[in-house]
């Protein structure tokens, strides 16, 4: 594959079949009171099972194989989505995947340790090196690339969850994607953009993107990861840094953060986010995930049943990928945590 060139020149490949779907959610938005709620499917499409994470590799690729890299490290746990789609992707390429794991959620279920990513990882071939509970993952990766280099590789260090400036660019993609699909469906701009926030560089994307294209869209992060200011902080850095990247370093952006859904923590499940699990499920359909999507979808719940968005606005739903996942916690479902 031979990458192309953006329209602000920067080199990207085609990773995804083409633009990801913008349906309907009318059964689960009449359920909770949002007449115009969409979701837009990117889970769907890509290397490794889907997932959000296939945008930011497609110029993180594209760097990867024009350096002449031969392999790619993330930081990440057993159970990563962004772990399986990179080695679904580095599969496409002929590139070694190695991941350097670290337990950050505890699950100690028979499921957690066998099935869901775990599982793919292992059809995947992809080498997991344990991190130590006391090691800094930066330090540790650092070391782990020197040692491939000593052995012949030339490795590739992807950030945590794939969040860079050249990540961050392929969710300014998706803002353009979701502007086109929402005007051509209602002929208005969508109020609010509903994601998942983990390492920031999703949200920070699209409130890039929405930011260059003067709308005024608000995209609204749940995190599932980081405590709300630090949340806000992260996205921010991104956001400013894609946007200087992108010669609009001057654009003026808003970071909305929303903690409700973290609960306990990353990967701990909530009543609610498994209650919006199986009310997506039943209504529509459509799976989402204990650690991400469900989460999001929990607090977009949240919010409306507290009148933080009105039911006239056009609400759009990210769905990141993770049905995996789903398979992990089976024993969440069951009821016996």
């Amino acid at each position: 594959m031979i990458p192309g060139i953006d329209v602000n020149g920067v080199p990207k490949f085609n990773l995804l079949p083409g633009v990801t779907p913008l349906e309907p959610l009318s059964r689960l938005g009449a359920h909770i009171g949002l007449s115009n709620l969409y979701i837009k499917r990117d889970d769907e499409g890509g290397r490794g099972g889907g997932g959000n994470k296939i945008r930011k590799f497609e110029r993180q690729f594209a760097k990867m194989v024009a350096d002449g890299h031969d392999t790619v490290i993330i930081a990440a746990h057993h159970q990563s989505n962004a772990a399986r789609e990179l080695s679904g992707t580095a599969a496409r390429f002929g590139l070694r995947s190695v991941v350097a794991v670290k337990d950050l959620i505890g699950r100690k279920t028979a499921a957690f340790g066998e099935n869901g990513n775990r599982l793919l990882l292992s059809l995947l071939g992809t080498e997991l090196v344990e991190v130590p509970a006391d090691e800094d993952f930066v330090n540790f990766i650092k070391q782990l690339a020197k040692r491939l280099q000593f052995e012949g590789a030339s490795p590739f260090i992807l950030p945590f969850g794939a969040s860079d400036v050249l990540g961050t660019m392929g969710y300014v993609d998706c803002a353009d994607e979701i502007l086109e699909q929402v005007r051509v469906e209602t002929g208005r701009d969508p109020d609010v953009v509903i994601v998942p926030t983990g390492s920031g560089g999703t949200q920070a994307g699209l409130v890039a993107g929405f930011a260059r294209r003067g709308v005024l869209t608000k995209t609204v992060g749940f995190t599932i990861l980081k405590s709300k200011e630090d949340a806000i902080n992260a996205v921010g850095k991104l956001a400013k840094e894609t946007l200087g990247e992108l010669g609009d370093k001057d654009l003026p952006f808003e970071i909305i953060v929303d903690d409700c859904a973290l609960g306990d923590g990353y990967g701990q499940t909530t009543p609610d986010s498994l209650e919006a699990i199986r009310l997506t499920a039943q209504l529509e359909g459509l799976f989402l995930d204990p650690v991400y999507t469900g989460k999001a979808m929990a607090g977009l719940i949240s919010q409306t049943r507290h009148g933080l968005i009105d039911s006239d606005q056009i609400v759009v739903f990210i769905h990141t990928g993770g049905l995996p996942l789903l398979f992990a916690y089976v024993d969440a479902f069951k009821g016996e945590e």
